[in-house]
């Protein structure tokens, strides 16, 4: 690997943008998620029913959120969707 490819690992593993999609992957719920959906626990059933594909991209969508506001809205959805079964 070239000098440039180690230095951007490097600085990944640092930052903790290495790890970052490990929870996405692994499926992990954030905490904001997990509180929610122990508010609605028929959300949660619904979710569960989701495919590993669909619930790893409503995942990334929410861990990739820049903004709060973003994030907050991506919450808003996934609870939504869920919600609607």
């Amino acid at each position: 690997m070239m000098p440039t490819g180690l230095a951007a690992i490097e600085t990944a593993q640092q930052n903790g943008a290495w790890m970052l999609l490990d929870d996405v992957e692994a499926l992990r719920l954030p905490p904001d998620l997990e509180l929610a959906f122990d508010q609605q626990p028929t959300a949660r059933h619904h979710f569960a029913q989701l495919s590993r594909t669909a619930k790893r991209n409503l995942l990334l969508g929410l861990v990739m959120a820049k903004r709060p506001a973003t994030h907050q809205q991506r919450l808003a959805a996934i609870l939504a969707l869920a919600a609607s079964g």
